[in-house]
C-alpha cells in the first residue's frame, strides 16, 4: 500500500514540484489531517505508571485511527537524507512524539523527553574498572551509538564541526575512564599533534595491553636454593670468602698471649726464660742463673 502511495505521489516529484501534506493521498501514512495538533494527547488517561495495560491499548486504538502505529512499530522506516519524503516522515514522527508525550505524567514525560542527559551521565560515569580494553571500549561504543541517533545533527555546514566536537568528546571520555596503570599510554596520546581518533586511541592502548600480556614474568628468588648452595660450597672457597669477623679479635688475643716470647724457625716457641734470671748468682758455685739454696754441686757434696 505504501508503494502504490509514493508512487502515487511521485508525479509529483518528477514534475518538481515540492512535496506538500496536501499533495499527498488522505490514506497515505505521511499524511496528517488539518484537525491533528501537536497539543494532544491520545488519551484522556494519563499515563501514571499502574495503568499501562489500559493507557498502552488506549493509545493503540488512536494511533491506528490516525494511520500512525507504524511509526511507532517501525514498520515504516526513516526515507534516505535524499529522499523528498523526509520531510514529511520527520514531522509525522515529531507528531506521533509530541501526542506520546502528552499522554504521560509530566514526571514521566520528563524523564522520556531528557534521554540524551542521561545517556551523556552514564557516558561521564563509566569506567574500565575489572574490564579489558577491547571490553570496555564496546560498551562505551554502545553508549556513543545511543547518543548519536538521539542527537543526530542537522544536514546544515555546522555539520562537519559538530560531529568533530563529539568525536573529541568520545575520545577524552575514553581516556578518562583508563586505569591508572595505563597513565603512560594515556599521556603519549593526548600529547600527539594531531590528536588520533578514538577508534586509534583504542588500538594503541588494546596493543599497550597485548605486549602486557606477552611480557615474561620475573622469576622469584629462592632464599631455601640460595641457603643449600652456600652449604655444599668446596671447603677451600669458603675458607677464602667467607673468613669470619672475629678473626681479628683472635689474631690480637694471640698477639697479646705470645708477647715476650721468641720463636724458632719452625714457628714453636722457645722456653720461656725470667727476665730476672741472669741477674742472680750462686754464692757457693759462684754461676749465675741461680741461687745458692738451688745449687746442684752444693746439694751433691752434702748427699
Amino acid at each position: 500500500m505504501a508503494d502504490n502511495q509514493e508512487n502515487h505521489v511521485s508525479l509529483n516529484v518528477e514534475n518538481h514540484m515540492l512535496l506538500s501534506n496536501y499533495s499527498l493521498d488522505p490514506g497515505h501514512t505521511l499524511y496528517l489531517h488539518h484537525s491533528d495538533n501537536s497539543n494532544c494527547g491520545l488519551t484522556s488517561d494519563l499515563l501514571t505508571g499502574g495503568n499501562y495495560a489500559q493507557w498502552r491499548r488506549s493509545c493503540e486504538v488512536s494511533l491506528n485511527a490516525k494511520n500512525k502505529m507504524s511509526f511507532v512499530t517501525r514498520d515504516y522506516p526513516k526515507h534516505a537524507n535524499d529522499s523528498p519524503y523526509l520531510p514529511l516522515w520527520e514531522r509525522c514522527n515529531s507528531m506521533v512524539i509530541s501526542w506520546l508525550l502528552h499522554s504521560m505524567s509530566k514526571d514521566i514525560a520528563s524523564s522520556i523527553i531528557y534521554t540524551p542527559c542521561q545517556l551523556q551521565k552514564e557516558m561521564s560515569n563509566l569506567s574500565q574498572g575489572n574490564l579489558s580494553v577491547s571490553t570496555y571500549f564496546t560498551k562505551c561504543k554502545q553508549l556513543w551509538d545511543e547518543y548519536i541517533v538521539l542527537v543526530t545533527p542537522c544536514a546544515c555546514p555546522s555539520t562537519g564541526s559538530a560531529m568533530k566536537l563529539i568525536e573529541r568528546q568520545q575520545l577524552m571520555q575514553f581516556l578518562m575512564g583508563l586505569n591508572d596503570s595505563y597513565r603512560g599510554v594515556r599521556s603519549n596520546i593526548l600529547m600527539m599533534n594531531p590528536l588520533p581518533s578514538v577508534s586509534q586511541a583504542s588500538s594503541i592502548v588494546l596493543q599497550e595491553e597485548q605486549q602486557r600480556e606477552i611480557k615474561p614474568t620475573p622469576i622469584p628468588f629462592d632464599t631455601e636454593s640460595t641457603a643449600f648452595l652456600s652449604q655444599h660450597r668446596p671447603q677451600s672457597f669458603r675458607s677464602k670468602n667467607m673468613a669470619p669477623n672475629h678473626s681479628q679479635p683472635q689474631h690480637s688475643q694471640l698477639h697479646h698471649a705470645t708477647r715476650g716470647q721468641s720463636y724458632t724457625h719452625t714457628g714453636l716457641p722457645r722456653k720461656s726464660i725470667p727476665q730476672q734470671q741472669g741477674s742472680v748468682q750462686c754464692n757457693y758455685y759462684k754461676k749465675l742463673g741461680h741461687t745458692i739454696d738451688k745449687c746442684y754441686k752444693l746439694q751433691r757434696q752434702r748427699s
